[in-house]
């Protein structure tokens, strides 16, 4: 489905944005979004669904499933992605309430997210480090620390602890590397070019809930 929004405002890639930006500002208070949005959630979507299942079944839907969207999250300067399909939120990082004795560098403490307990993980004792994209500190994104909550297929939720959250990136998007080669551990498979120049480690996140359990 196409939107306006999408194709010529604020949520565009485009340089010549909507003229109506101009007067309202943002896209959310503009009257065309407000009656296409409503449209969209008053639609009777069984056909829509119909419609995807059928793509998927002829193959036509095949190539549009494989440009997936990543999470781009930086630690120590380096640059990873998961799947946005794996994340199942982003937050704030609050106050990390600290195991007493703990003597795993995974674990990081407890962390209050959406009203409930959960366990935060360091992601930093988990993932290589490449000495070659760490880049100097006055160089680097605002460093606003986050949450990331990512899902498993079986459905169990994993809180890891994040420097910075770059945003969301389609497939294409990102530069594709030619020379793929996964760390030791088995938990990078594949890279790709960010848009400064950075390679970006795309995460293997079987691999990297198998490795968290192990260490639990």
């Amino acid at each position: 489905m196409k939107f306006c929004w999408n194709e010529r405002g604020v949520w565009s890639n485009v340089q010549q944005r909507c003229e109506r930006l101009a007067t309202v500002g943002h896209c959310r208070y503009c009257d065309e979004y407000l009656t296409k949005g409503r449209a969209v959630l008053e639609r009777d979507w069984r056909g829509v669904y119909q419609e995807g299942e059928d793509e998927i079944a002829s193959g036509v839907g095949r190539t549009r499933l494989n440009k997936q969207s990543y999470i781009l999250f930086t630690l120590a300067g380096n640059i990873y992605a998961l799947p946005v399909m794996e994340v199942n939120g982003v937050y704030r990082q609050s106050r990390v309430h600290r195991i007493p004795h703990n003597k795993s560098s995974l674990l990081l403490g407890f962390v209050a997210i959406s009203g409930e307990v959960k366990v935060c993980l360091e992601m930093r004792s988990l993932l290589p480090a490449v000495q070659g994209n760490i880049v100097p500190r006055h160089n680097r994104e605002p460093s606003v620390p986050r949450l990331l909550v990512i899902t498993d297929k079986a459905g169990s939720d994993y809180v890891v602890a994040v420097d910075h959250v770059l945003g969301i990136f389609r497939h294409d998007e990102l530069t594709e590397i030619p020379e793929q080669r996964r760390d030791e551990n088995g938990l990078v498979r594949g890279h790709r070019r960010y848009a400064d120049g950075r390679e970006v480690q795309l995460l293997d996140l079987p691999q990297l809930v198998k490795q968290i359990q192990m260490r639990l």
